[in-house]
C-alpha cells in the first residue's frame, strides 16, 4: 500500500491534489501534507513514504510568513545529498512528483530533477492535465511496488540457534549443505550465537528470560530486514526453548514457514497453538533421540524444560511432525540429515522416521527414569543409597 507526503502551501491545490488522490481509492490515512521544507524533511528523517508530491516554491519553516522561492528545490538537494552524508539520513521516496505553477521553476531546474529522478508537472488551476500525469505516476508506483513485494516473497531466510555449552558448529555445516543445494535459493542463512551459557544459567528460569528477550529483538530485526521473506528456523537443544518462547513473546506476526527442532528441551505438551496461529507456521518438524540423557537432565533438574526431544510433540492437526532417532543429543548432525533438512527447507516433504527398535533392559530403565514423577526417582535414588549405607555400616 503507498503512502504519500504532500508538501504544498497552496490550500486550493493541496485540496484538489487530496480529492484526486481520494478519487483514485487512496485512503486519507495513507496520505500526510505539510507546507513547509523543514517538516518534510524531519517526517522523511522519521519513517519511509513511497510517494512525495513536492511543490517547488514553498515555506522554509512551520513558523515562516513568507514563501522562500526554490525552497522545494533545497529539500531535493538535501535529499540526494543525504546518501553521502555521515550526518543526515533520510527516507528517500521511490516516486517523487514535482508540480509547480511557475512554468520557469519547471525549466530553470532540469539539472536538479535529473540529479534527484523527478517527474516534474506543471500545476495549471482548472486544468486536468496534471492530474492524467498524477494518475499515470501513481500506477507506475503500484506496479513497482508490486514488483518488489513478488522478488521478496521469493526469498527464503534460515535463522538457526544452537543450544548451552556449545558454539553451534553444526550450524556451519548446516551452511555448508544449503549452500549446495542451489545457487541464490537461500537468501541468507543468518548464525544465531549467544554467549557461552553456562548450566548454571540453564537452571534459572530468570536467566532463561533474558536470552528469550534477547532472541525476540533479533527475530525483530530480522522480520523488518526481509518483510515478504518465507523464514525458516533451526534450533537445538536449549535454542528449541529460545525459539519458541521468542516467537510466543512477539506480538508482531513473522512470515514463519518452517521449523525445526532437534533434541527440544521443550515439555512434551508445550501448547503451540497461538505461536502457530500469530506466526501462520505451516509446518513444524520435531527431531526425537531415543537415547537424550541430556534431556533427562533437564527434564529434572531445570524448572519449566522437559523432553519433547525423547517423547515428541503434540500434532496440532498435523503441523508438528514427530521423527524419531536412535542416538543421543547429537545424533541428528550428519550429512544426510542435514541434507534432509535442506530439502525440507526448500519445500520438500520429510519421510518420516522411527528408528526406535523393541524395549531392552535398558530401555526400561531409561523410560523409568523418564516416564516416573521425578519425587519417587529421587526418593529411589537417595533410599538405595541410605540402604547400601545401611548395609555397610
Amino acid at each position: 500500500m503507498i503512502t504519500f507526503l504532500i508538501v504544498e502551501d497552496c490550500t486550493i491545490k493541496l485540496a484538489e491534489i487530496r480529492s484526486k488522490l481520494s478519487r483514485l481509492g487512496i485512503n486519507e490515512a495513507r496520505i500526510k501534507d505539510v507546507n513547509n521544507k523543514i517538516e518534510a524533511l524531519e517526517l522523511l528523517a522519521q519513517k519511509p513514504f513511497d510517494f512525495l508530491i513536492l511543490d517547488i516554491n514553498i515555506y522554509q519553516d512551520k513558523g515562516s510568513s513568507t514563501i522562500t522561492k526554490g525552497s522545494g528545490i533545497d529539500l531535493l538537494i538535501d535529499l540526494e545529498d543525504s546518501l553521502l552524508s555521515p550526518r543526515n539520513s533520510y527516507n528517500i521516496p521511490n516516486t517523487i512528483f514535482v508540480m509547480s505553477e511557475d512554468p520557469e521553476a519547471i525549466t530553470n531546474n532540469g539539472q536538479a530533477f535529473n540529479r534527484c529522478k523527478v517527474v516534474p508537472c506543471q500545476y495549471v488551476n482548472g486544468s486536468q492535465d496534471w492530474s492524467s500525469e498524477l494518475e499515470v505516476e501513481l500506477k507506475r508506483a503500484e506496479l513497482r511496488q508490486q514488483s518488489v513485494i513478488e522478488k521478496k516473497s521469493n526469498e527464503l531466510v534460515v535463522y538457526s540457534v544452537h543450544g548451552i555449552q556449545t558454539f553451534g558448529g553444526w550450524q556451519e555445516k548446516l551452511d555448508t549443505v544449503l549452500k549446495k543445494y542451489g545457487e541464490g535459493t537461500v537468501s541468507e542463512h543468518i548464525i544465531y550465537k549467544y554467549h557461552h551459557f553456562p548450566i548454571t544459567h540453564f537452571l534459572r528460569s530468570s536467566k532463561r528470560a533474558d536470552e528469550v528477550d534477547k532472541l525476540s529483538k533479533d527475530l525483530l530485526i530480522l522480520a523488518r530486514r526481509f518483510p515478504e521473506a518465507r523464514i525458516c528456523i533451526v534450533g537445538h537443544s536449549f535454542g528449541t526453548y529460545l525459539i519458541a518462547e521468542s516467537l510466543k513473546k512477539i506480538s508482531d506476526r513473522l512470515n514463519i514457514d518452517r521449523i525445526i527442532l532437534a533434541g527440544s528441551v521443550l515439555q512434551s505438551d508445550y501448547d503451540w497453538t497461538d505461536i502457530i496461529n500469530k506466526h501462520n507456521i505451516k509446518s513444524v518438524t520435531n527431531e526425537c533421540a531415543s537415547k537424550d540423557s541430556a534431556l533427562v537432565f533437564s527434564h529434572f533438574f531445570a524448572k519449566g524444560l522437559g523432553m519433547a526431544g525423547i517423547e515428541g510433540l503434540s500434532p496440532h492437526g498435523g503441523i508438528i511432525i514427530n521423527r524419531h532417532f536412535e542416538g543421543g543429543h547429537s545424533c541428528f548432525f550428519t550429512d544426510s540429515t542435514f541434507s534432509q533438512w535442506s530439502q525440507y527447507i526448500h519445500g520438500d516433504i520429510l519421510d518420516a522416521k522411527d528408528d526406535r527398535g523393541d524395549a531392552q533392559i535398558s530401555d526400561m530403565l531409561f523410560s523409568f527414569l523418564t516416564k516416573t514423577r521425578r519425587r519417587w526417582v529421587f526418593l529411589t535414588f537417595f533410599g538405595l543409597i541410605f540402604a547400601v549405607l545401611f548395609l555397610l555400616l
